[in-house]
């Protein structure tokens, strides 16, 4: 009787043992799923800086020409 119970039990600890498993492994994948989306947002967002930065400088470099051309318009004028 005792080795009935001790059988009834292993095949209850088994499937126990592989859903353990299972959603530990899910929560390592989502947890690596996490990080890698942080990693990329933090990347998308350096992206977006270096962008802004880059087009802030030709828009002053647009100005700067555009203020000069102005500038010259003006004395051809007088």
């Amino acid at each position: 009787m005792h080795q009935l119970w001790q059988h009834r039990t292993e095949d209850r600890t088994w499937p126990l043992d592989q859903l353990v498993t299972v959603a530990e492994e899910h929560l390592a994948d989502s947890q690596a799923w996490r990080m890698e989306d942080i990693a990329l947002g933090e990347a998308r967002d350096q992206c977006e800086e270096e962008r802004d930065w880059w087009r802030d400088q030709e828009d002053q470099e647009f100005g700067d020409r555009l203020l000069a051309l102005e500038n010259r318009h003006m004395e051809a004028l007088e």
